[in-house]
């Protein structure tokens, strides 16, 4: 665009052309102070440009928001793309509702209203009425209102319940669900008689309000009158197949066939008997594979909604597709079965953890790899850079790196359309048990399954694992669960609004029985059909420490050496979640996770010019506590922390030193490998985030998330230039993996042998700490000695003990050989670690 600013005139007539958007916004409380729009730059390959809007400007709707696209480099000729949420106070806190997009096709003006999920192009009716109706008991109602009432009014009001099937008991009482205000948003209704269980269609209706129908409160679906232990979904079998879901509030429930994933060819409708405890089945004779269907709910009206996508679907098809009845056995890949997984670690401490996306990975057509950014691709043996043979890249690369296991980006498919996909990491899941088809080399058929399981046998045959990084905690705007089961798997405020505490819109009810089964069936599923190693939970902290526990419980009988761990955190806004599952609730319990303490310490807060201890030697004794497994912080022993410096979100740790160091690259270089080194000799677990072993850079970007390949994709080329830091990293591993010391299992094995030495130290900000390996299982050192100088010119360092000493670690070099001996005392380069032992 050229810059010039048009703006939207409205008439008698209608809306004529022009360029700016005029979004109104309508809060029921007619309070619009700090009341602002977040607005982001969402185009492919952009750089995200994003600021909050605000306003002056109202009407007699609300407050009333002008965007020039151009503000955020954002060309409507080109297929612009913009983001945009209401918030209020510039806080998470207080966003109004999920993300939204803008594209040029979807018009130039429209109406929002708090609450309300969806976008109006025509000024909506926002008089009083009843936001949400339910049945919170047999004799209870709750409803949620848009405007508040005085509790001093409630008395005088009449609520009654309708229904066409015939009389309904008299609301007795209406009290307020909060009687700490004058006010309330939430009121219940009592009656001294029960409604009754059976599914019927009921209306409430209040004085003033505009009526709203009433439907089941997910507290009544957690009762033991619901609920099954079977399997749900399309439980294919060569003779038959037998669907199976769970819906109480549904009236009717039908499965619809087809020959195809579009078209009507081989349309068939199956209705489904309702079997008991709101659970629906039905049992096609037959062998289905190959074909495809969708469901359709009536519920109290007895009218069938619009068809979707089975929310436990093992095989989608894509955005415009259906869910394909697959015989997964199948599409096992030649010698799949039985899972040859390789050699399980003896302990979570044992593991090398590298973080990398399918695509980023070989996306790069320096990589020199065929099928560049698919499962496929991931797995080609003998890949080279294109520009000298003598570099490996792909899988070859990682084989060379010495990692364990791999931390695969979401492959569970993900909110996008597969047939035309903008680029995203894959965080806002639509279906849990599908693999995602963007990364596979056909959308439709069993392509995603077949491929993905070739990608994990390639790795497996490579001898590392494979770790899911899933997103149980919150859904994707083409999850499915509402249409199938509404008000049940998401949490809820008392008024029926959503609780985000995801930042993502919703947070899934992992507490409740039916949640937490398909939590569990779902990942015993990916383990026991796909062979993953283990699992990564995002926002961890959402999910309830039950869930998890039996998660590990379960998955532990089938595959021992199975790692489980996970943001110990929410997404920053207020959560629905009783009791946040962090660091403190988890330790000891054999799930480990993410330490943000000993991030942070060592090169300060994840984004921004804070330093921390590689930058200034600042933070000596926190490193300390890190060096030593977090014992002396919050763990219960070092198998409790995930140990790490950055991981996808975030600048990467080039781009972090770029911005919070003055120094030059050459010096940035040497803070890069201290970080690195400083965490390979920490004890707990490794982990790595990919491309960093080649000062990785992201252009910059924090929030790379649908930035595209140019932020995102390797640069094979990296690998050549910064040979010696490649090595030095690979270096660094080995030394890790050959050396128990580095792995001790025990906070008493950590204060036995792991001894800091405080007297005569160089500068106050050194570092130096004995290991004593005597008598450790495995363990060829006998003692071992790791000097850290974190200043920029060298230091001298005294020796302990007497004797002379190997050098295994100095500078930029790192070997499990001898690199040289010496003994008395050490002159350690600046910004960096040596490592003796003898």
């Amino acid at each position: 665009m050229d810059g010039a600013h048009f703006r939207v005139e409205i008439s008698e007539h209608g809306m004529s052309s022009s360029r700016e958007i005029v979004f109104h916004y309508h809060r029921t409380s007619r309070d619009y102070t700090d009341v602002g729009l977040w607005i982001w730059n969402a185009c492919e390959g952009q750089a995200a440009i994003a600021h909050e809007l605000l306003t002056d400007e109202m009407d007699a709707f609300g407050a009333v928001f002008r965007v020039d696209p151009a503000d955020w480099r954002c060309s409507p000729e080109a297929g612009g793309r913009l983001g945009f949420t209401p918030r209020v106070r510039q806080s998470w806190d207080y966003k109004d509702g999920a993300d939204r997009f803008w594209t040029p096709s979807d018009g130039w003006e429209f109406w929002i209203v708090e609450g309300d999920a969806r976008l109006y192009t025509k000024a909506p009716d926002v008089r009083p009425r009843i936001r949400k109706a339910f049945l919170d008991g047999l004799s209870r109602i709750v409803l949620g209102l848009s405007h508040p009432l005085l509790v001093d009014d409630l008395a005088k009001l009449k609520l009654r319940i309708e229904s066409p099937d015939g009389p309904c008991p008299p609301v007795t009482r209406i009290i307020p669900y909060d009687i700490s205000s004058s006010k309330t948003w939430v009121i219940e209704g009592r009656m001294d008689e029960p409604l009754g269980t059976r599914p019927r269609p009921l209306v409430a209706h209040l004085d003033g309000y505009l009526p709203a129908p009433i439907v089941p409160r997910e507290v009544m679906l957690d009762a033991d009158l619901f609920g099954t232990e079977k399997p749900l979904g399309a439980l294919y079998k060569k003779e038959q197949t037998t669907f199976r879901f769970f819906s109480p509030p549904a009236r009717e429930l039908k499965v619809v066939l087809y020959d195809g994933p579009t078209g009507p060819s081989g349309r068939e409708e199956i209705a489904l008997e309702n079997v008991g405890r709101g659970v629906w089945e039905a049992v096609v004779q037959g062998d289905l594979a190959g074909r495809h269907y969708m469901l359709s709910v009536a519920f109290a009206d007895g009218v069938f909604g619009p068809e979707f996508l089975d929310p436990h679907a093992t095989n989608t098809t894509g955005l415009d597709g259906r869910a394909r009845i697959t015989d997964l056995r199948a599409a096992d890949p030649p010698g799949f079965r039985p899972l040859k997984r390789p050699a399980s670690v003896r302990s979570i401490v044992d593991a090398v953890i590298y973080e990398v996306h399918v695509r980023d990975f070989t996306i790069s057509p320096d990589s020199g790899v065929s099928q560049r950014g698919k499962y496929l691709g991931f797995v080609e043996e003998g890949t080279r850079f294109i520009d000298d043979y003598e570099i490996a890249t792909g899988l070859d690369h990682l084989k060379e790196m010495g990692v364990t296991h791999l931390q695969i980006l979401p492959v569970q498919c993900f909110d996008n359309d597969e047939s035309a996909p903008e680029y995203n990491w894959g965080y806002m899941t639509a279906f849990f048990n599908s693999p995602e088809g963007w990364y596979a080399s056909d959308v439709r058929g069993d392509a995603r399954v077949r491929e993905l399981k070739q990608l994990i046998r390639g790795v497996h045959e490579a001898g590392m694992g494979v770790i899911l990084d899933t997103v149980y905690n919150h859904t994707g705007e083409q999850n499915t669960f509402e249409q199938l089961c509404p008000n049940y798997y998401h949490r809820q405020r008392p008024d029926g609004t959503l609780w985000n505490g995801s930042g993502c819109g919703t947070e899934v009810r992992s507490e409740a029985p039916m949640v937490r089964k398909f939590i569990l069936d779902s990942c015993r599923f990916w383990v026991e059909e796909y062979g993953v190693d283990g699992f990564r939970f995002d926002l961890m902290g959402l999910m309830d420490l039950e869930t998890l526990l039996e998660i590990r419980e379960e998955l532990m009988l089938i595959h021992p050496g199975i790692l489980l761990y996970g943001e110990p955190w929410t997404g920053g806004a207020a959560s629905g979640i009783h009791h946040v599952t962090d660091s403190g609730a988890v330790r000891g319990t054999g799930l480990a996770a993410f330490n943000d303490r000993y991030r942070n310490v060592l090169k300060g807060e994840p984004d921004g010019g804070g330093a921390g201890y590689v930058q200034s030697g600042a933070g000596r004794d926190a490193v300390m506590r890190g060096i030593a497994g977090s014992i002396d912080d919050w763990t219960v022993g070092p198998p409790d922390t995930i140990n790490y410096a950055t991981c996808h979100d975030n600048l990467c740790l080039w781009d972090k030193l770029a911005v919070s160091s003055q120094e030059d690259a050459r010096e940035r270089v040497k803070m890069h490998l201290l970080t690195f080194a400083l965490l390979a000799v920490s004890q707990g677990v490794l982990f790595l985030h990919g491309g960093e072993e080649m000062l990785r850079t992201k252009k910059g970007h924090h929030n790379s998330y649908n930035a595209g390949d140019e932020f995102n994709k390797y640069l094979w080329a990296w690998k050549k230039k910064n040979k010696r830091e490649v090595d030095f990293h690979r270096g660094m591993i080995a030394i890790r993996r050959a050396h128990p010391m580095f792995r001790l299992r025990t906070a008493a094995e950590v204060r036995r042998r792991l001894k800091f030495i405080n007297d005569g130290l160089p500068a106050p900000e050194t570092i130096v700490f004995t290991l004593d390996g005597r008598s450790l299982g495995g363990e060829s050192w006998a003692e071992a000695v790791v000097l850290v100088n974190p200043h920029r010119d060298s230091l001298k360092f005294v020796l302990p003990g007497r004797g002379q000493w190997h050098v295994y670690v100095f500078g930029a070099d790192a070997d499990t050989q001898p690199l040289t001996a010496v003994s008395g005392e050490l002159d350690v380069p600046g910004r960096s670690i040596a490592l003796l032992a003898r």
